[in-house]
């Protein structure tokens, strides 16, 4: 099962912004399981997000670039930098399951995009390195910014670590399918209804996730009706 987003209702889910921040870290890696469902759109919209200012701008995301129908990873190492982007090269499909994610070597100037396991696309960035500001992100949202830019489809097993997953990691968790394949540093994962991806059930409500999600933020582990976090204990 899964979260099924209604692009036309503006339908979203907004993490605490207690959850991993990227704050003062070498690297970071962010990844989720998406089927886009229906008309696809035509312009950039958000698949998961952490903002650097409670806004639309994100510190580290992944995204679907419609006018190109791929998918896009983004990054910046401080408060201040402009984005860095890659896009991938798997041509996306409607109704069609992908894992999507994201890794910033922010001490090794690197950004890279994998899509199921394989990665497509990386970019060198001038400028960046040792580690991100320390400043805390101030929110996480799923399927959409905080102005918008909504998206029709499904969504499941997010994750995030607080550093830089190595390809054979990325490809051990796609592998996984669901299992804890990799959990050194994993700071949060939400499994957005219990089955693994892929697996045929009922979506879930997105206004009983939401209000599920709030009462999840407790250390090391919370469990809930249709909604699992599983976080990192500090």
């Amino acid at each position: 099962m899964a979260m099924n987003f209604v692009g036309s209702s503006s339908q979203r889910l907004t993490l605490s912004s207690s959850l991993s921040t990227f704050q003062n870290v070498t690297g970071g890696t962010i990844m989720c399981w998406v089927n886009l469902q229906g008309t696809l759109p035509t312009t950039e919209t958000v698949i998961y997000l952490y903002s650097v200012n409670g806004s639309g701008s994100a510190r580290f995301s992944v995204s679907f670039r419609g006018q190109l129908t791929k998918f896009r990873a983004s990054a910046r190492r401080l408060d201040a930098d402009s984005a860095t982007t890659v896009d991938g090269t798997t041509t996306v499909v409607a109704g069609t399951l992908y894992h999507i994610c994201a890794v910033a070597e922010f001490n090794n100037t690197a950004l890279r995009l994998y899509v199921n396991g394989v990665q497509e696309n990386s970019a060198t960035i001038a400028g960046w390195t040792a580690a991100t500001s320390n400043t805390a992100s101030t929110s996480a949202y799923v399927a959409s910014n905080s102005t918008g830019s909504y998206f029709t489809g499904l969504v499941t097993d997010v994750r995030s670590y607080s550093r830089a997953l190595t390809a054979q990691e990325v490809l051990n968790v796609y592998g996984g399918r669901g299992r804890d394949s990799v959990v050194l540093s994993m700071q949060d994962r939400w499994k957005m209804a219990g089955d693994p991806p892929g697996n045929n059930g009922t979506p879930q409500s997105i206004g009983l996730l939401q209000a599920w999600a709030s009462q999840t933020n407790n250390p090391l582990y919370a469990e809930n009706m249709g909604i699992s976090s599983r976080r990192r204990s500090m």
